[in-house]
């Protein structure tokens, strides 16, 4: 399965008012998935020292981070790419 790699942070998509999408997506989600997340994309910590702690594969870190951004994107209905002021992108090769 590829993942399509999102541009923002959840830092962007608070600061953008949305934290009520971001408690919904963290309440459907394995805690796992949303601790590597979290710490990865909210703390900067390198997804290394994440995958670590949390007894994970760099990869599966990497993984939960694309997949929760990805949850995120939809649970908030940016699909236009294009839409100005979008805090999410995906790249051009994953349209």
């Amino acid at each position: 399965m590829k993942f399509a790699y999102i541009r923002a942070t959840i830092g962007d998509l608070v600061g953008h008012g949305l934290n009520r999408a971001v408690e919904q997506v963290r309440a459907r989600v394995a805690e796992h998935s949303w601790r590597a997340f979290w710490q990865v994309d909210v703390e900067g910590r390198r997804a290394a020292d994440v995958a670590q702690d949390l007894g994970m594969s760099v990869n599966a870190v990497d993984i939960a981070k694309a997949r929760m951004l990805q949850r995120l994107r939809v649970e908030l209905g940016h699909f236009d790419d294009d839409q100005p002021g979008s805090p999410i992108k995906m790249n051009a090769d994953q349209k």
